[in-house]
């Protein structure tokens, strides 16, 4: 293990409880749609967030207006938080209805399958097969 993710990155999903299966995958296609209209670098991934499972995205995150964006995004899309790490490899927890401070979460480091599997958090990079957790 020891592969550790780089840059000022957020992790966020379209994903709502109390949508169906089909709804979560055309929000989540459409963010997708969106991302690559306005060329923002990201990865699809899959998440797990409290036990569920949800298509999420990782997008790295190049000035204070993407991050803005992005931030406005999740609170559109009713996203109760987001996960930002930054440049100093530091990852918080952001509530967006800013209930509670932010959650210093610490580093985000590489984990195995079977590390992930049995955690309630991680997020599992599509295009490299790896496995990343916060803490």
């Amino acid at each position: 293990m020891g592969t550790k993710l780089v840059d000022h990155i957020i992790i966020f999903s379209a994903y709502k409880k109390e949508l169906s299966k089909d709804e979560n995958k055309a929000r989540h296609h459409g963010i997708i749609s969106g991302m690559r209209l306005l060329n923002l670098r990201f990865t699809e991934c899959l998440g797990n967030y409290m036990g569920d499972l949800e298509e999420s995205i990782l997008v790295i995150i190049e000035n204070d207006s993407q991050r803005e964006y992005i931030r406005k995004l999740a609170i559109f899309l009713e996203q109760e938080s987001i996960l930002e790490r930054f440049n100093d490899g530091m990852a918080f927890l952001y509530y967006l209805d800013n209930s509670e401070p932010r959650l210093k979460l610490g580093k985000i480091n590489e984990i195995s399958q079977a590390e992930a599997f049995s955690s309630m958090n991680y997020t599992y990079v599509k295009s490299t097969g790896r496995y990343y957790q916060a803490g």
